[in-house]
C-alpha cells in the first residue's frame, strides 16, 4: 500500500486502526437522490409486460399521470438499458380462427384498404398505446434473452 503523499497515507492507517476493514472501503458519493422507488421500478414493469407496446416518452407520461413520479425519456432508457431491448416484437394471430374466418378477414380488410385508397374512408389502426394514421408499432421493450409474442 504505497500511496503517493503523506498526508493520505496517515489517514488511511488511522481508518484502518479505528474501524478496521470498513474503514478502508469507500464512503457513499454525495449526489442527488432518486426520484422513482422500488414500486414505481415493479409498476413500470407490469406494464412493460403488457401486451402493448409503450416508447419511453410514453413511458415518462404514464409514470407522471399514474404514480407522480416526473422522470425524462433519456433517464427511463438508462434505467431499463439493464435488463430490457428496445426490439422488434413478434405478432401470433388469435388462437382458435378457422380458415374461413380468416379469409373472410382478409377480404374484408382489402375491401376498406380499397375505400381507404378511393377517400372514402380514412383507415385507422388501433391499440391499447394509441390510434395511428399508419400500422401500429412493431417495436417494444422485452425482456433480454426473452421474445415477446403480442397476439
Amino acid at each position: 500500500m504505497c500511496l503517493p503523499n503523506r498526508q493520505r497515507n496517515d489517514s488511511t492507517i488511522h481508518r484502518w486502526e479505528s474501524k478496521g476493514l470498513i474503514g478502508l472501503w469507500d464512503n457513499p458519493r454525495s449526489g442527488r437522490k432518486r426520484s422513482w422507488n422500488e414500486e414505481d421500478w415493479q409498476c413500470l414493469e407490469r406494464w412493460l409486460k403488457e401486451e402493448c407496446s409503450y416508447t419511453s416518452k410514453q413511458f415518462a407520461k404514464k409514470l407522471e399521470r399514474e404514480r407522480q413520479v416526473k422522470l425524462g425519456a433519456e433517464q427511463i432508457r438508462r434505467i431499463l438499458k439493464k435488463n430490457w431491448r428496445w426490439k422488434r416484437i413478434r405478432r401470433q394471430p388469435p388462437l382458435g380462427m378457422s380458415p374461413k374466418e380468416v379469409e373472410a378477414k382478409k377480404t374484408d380488410l382489402a375491401m376498406l384498404k380499397k375505400w381507404a385508397e378511393m377517400g372514402l374512408i380514412a383507415l385507422m389502426y388501433l391499440d391499447k398505446s394509441g390510434c395511428y394514421p399508419q400500422s401500429p408499432l412493431v417495436y417494444s421493450y422485452g425482456e433480454v434473452g426473452k421474445q415477446k409474442i403480442v397476439r
